[in-house]
C-alpha cells in the first residue's frame, strides 16, 4: 500500500493538537485528507491509557457501512467490539 507521507503527517499533527487541547475540539479536513484514519489514530491514542467505548456518528447508511468495513480492517476484534457506529437518524430515533 502506497502511503502519502504528507497526508499522514497532517493526520498525526491534527491528533497531537487535539491531545494538547485536552481531547476537545473538532478537526475539519477537506474531502480525501483522511478524516477516517485520523479518527482511528485518535481512538488508538485514547486506548493507550483508557479502554472505553467509542461512538462514531455518521450522516448516512452508506457511510455507516464504509466505516464498519474500515474499522474491521484497522482494529483488532477486541477493539472493534468497543466501537459503535450509528447514523444520526438512528441515534435521534433511539434517544428522543
Amino acid at each position: 500500500m502506497k502511503v502519502n507521507v504528507l497526508k499522514q503527517e497532517r493526520q498525526i499533527m491534527g491528533v497531537s493538537k487535539w491531545e494538547t487541547a485536552g481531547y476537545n475540539g473538532c478537526l475539519s479536513y477537506y474531502p480525501g485528507v483522511g478524516k477516517t484514519y485520523t479518527a482511528f489514530l485518535a481512538i488508538k491514542r485514547i486506548e493507550s491509557f483508557n479502554k472505553g467505548v467509542y461512538l462514531i456518528v455518521v450522516p448516512s447508511e452508506v457511510l455507516l457501512m464504509q466505516w464498519k468495513k474500515k474499522i474491521e480492517s484497522f482494529f483488532n476484534k477486541g477493539e472493534c467490539q468497543r466501537i459503535i457506529v450509528l447514523t444520526i437518524n438512528k441515534l435521534l430515533q433511539d434517544n428522543c
